[in-house]
């Protein structure tokens, strides 16, 4: 049994500024030495602490004209010029925390992690003031979330709004250099229509006898603060996440799991349909598969930093072209079909499917469907490079050149595996010196005419210039000086 009125009456000195030790007020009334309780374990309350507590929450579906609780803590010195050194302990309804006095060492991240440490307080955001002149500052803290487990009992317990009684602050371990007293101060900032802390956050019935709620029909969750409503208006949202403040910074949806990133769990699953057919997945260990439909990004940009691999299916590019600036793309099947302009920036390559570059511009024009060019006067490799990981031979092309004009495609120009050039069509118009150094000119049909220049055929020994089954023409117009012909 305890003294209630001394061990946990409210700590409070002159014009209502919350201050002091936190241990105890001078309370003077005739019951202060005489009225005994029982002071509850935690999670549960009582004349003879035999009531659970039930799990507590905010209303899921009170989202309007709600405001998180919030005060100030001023920490300073009572003259001029003093220097605070030391640290300040402060308590919230039975759990405390130490914070240096030097407002410098305890900063906007260490005085969130200090008020999160508190078994009684599951997240907060907390703003340092600038510095005053004894090294301390006001620090505003808001409150976001209490724990689902209340850790309360008969004495510390509130609703969501607890007063400012619930925070004291001891300063009698600080020094205030050289003579001086430390102050640290908790003010009201926000407490009027403040979300609601509640067994079964309102939506269930709490047995006091387990400490276990029974949710209301499409309400869920350990304090049935999830609403699963199915509703079948066009205009309602079945649930509605979103941050009331316009200066919120902080996540608004946060999945969180102890296990070590891996493929065996899901952190989101989308099904529809009766048949509850899979759409899109976020696994453990981060990978995203979108099984139906589709990824658009209407604006803004999308950033692969490690690649694109297409597996299945090939890629359309409508609009806009593509730019692979780092990674390279590949692409495993289906092929790449990209309609209008593409940049392609750095290595790309096609496994088992193909590229199809083709002309977005309907009837005539004279835009060049793929250009390739080397950008740089230094520039000493090759524009274009076609290889093969085989023997040579005859039976495949490393080029060819085709136009599809007419019930099959004709087939212009080829070089061979062999190295072979085949001129199928249109024969072959040189202008200029042209050298054959090995394997000679072998003409197999259409004959060859050479309309200047004659023809010189060394090493005559072997037949480097052969006609076959055709004729050798050659047109000579010879003037002398007598201009006979």
């Amino acid at each position: 049994m305890y003294n209630a009125a001394l061990d946990y009456g409210p700590d409070q000195t002159a014009g209502q500024v919350y201050s002091g030790d936190g241990f105890g007020p001078v309370y003077k009334n005739w019951e202060a030495e005489f009225l005994m309780m029982c002071i509850c374990d935690w999670g549960t309350m009582g004349p003879e602490c035999g009531t659970r507590m039930c799990p507590k929450g905010f209303d899921p579906l009170k989202t309007s004209a709600v405001f998180y609780r919030e005060i100030n803590v001023t920490t300073n010195a009572t003259a001029v010029g003093a220097g605070l050194n030391g640290t300040f302990v402060m308590t919230f309804d039975g759990f405390s925390f130490e914070f240096d006095a030097n407002a410098t060492l305890f900063d906007d991240a260490a005085c969130e992690v200090a008020w999160e440490s508190l078994d009684n307080v599951e997240q907060v955001t907390c703003r340092r003031g600038d510095l005053n002149a004894a090294w301390g500052a006001t620090y505003n803290i808001q409150f976001l979330a209490w724990p689902a487990i209340p850790m309360q009992n008969n004495v510390f317990h509130h609703e969501g709004n607890p007063p400012l009684s619930s925070f004291t602050c001891d300063a009698s371990n600080v020094m205030a250099w050289p003579d001086a007293a430390a102050l640290c101060q908790i003010e009201d900032v926000v407490n009027s229509d403040i979300y609601e802390y509640q067994f079964c956050s309102g939506r269930g019935t709490c047995d006091f006898t387990t400490g276990s709620c029974s949710c209301y029909t499409n309400f869920e969750g350990v304090a049935c603060g999830s609403s699963v409503t199915a509703s079948s208006k066009d205009d309602v949202d079945i649930l509605l996440l979103y941050a009331t403040e316009g200066s919120f910074e902080n996540t608004i949806l946060k999945l969180d799991a102890d296990a070590n990133p891996t493929d065996a769990f899901n952190f989101l699953e989308i099904v529809s349909g009766g048949a509850d057919t899979t759409m899109l997945t976020i696994e453990g260990d981060g990978d995203v598969t979108v099984a139906i439909g589709d990824v658009q990004v209407l604006t803004g940009e999308l950033f692969l930093h490690s690649g694109l691999s297409v597996v299945d299916g090939g890629a359309t590019i409508t609009t806009g072209g593509l730019r692979v600036t780092a990674g390279g793309t590949t692409v495993d099947e289906g092929g790449l079909k990209v309609v209008g302009n593409t940049d392609l920036w750095g290595d790309v390559s096609a496994f088992n499917g193909s590229y199809f570059f083709y002309s977005n511009i309907s009837g005539y024009g004279d835009s060049n469907i793929m250009e390739i060019r080397a950008t740089q006067d230094a520039f000493a490799g090759a524009v274009l490079e076609v290889g093969a990981d085989r023997n040579m031979s005859d039976s495949f092309d490393l080029f060819r050149i085709t136009i599809d004009d007419g019930p099959l495609p004709r087939e212009v120009f080829a070089v061979t595996g062999q190295g072979h050039t085949m001129i199928k069509r249109g024969g072959l118009s040189v202008t200029g010196t042209t050298t054959l150094k090995a394997g000679g000119l072998l003409v197999n049909a259409g004959g060859a005419t050479i309309t200047a220049g004659g023809l010189t055929v060394s090493n005559v020994g072997e037949c480097h210039a052969c006609l076959r089954s055709a004729f050798l023409r050659v047109n000579l117009s010879i003037e002398d000086d007598d201009n006979h012909s």
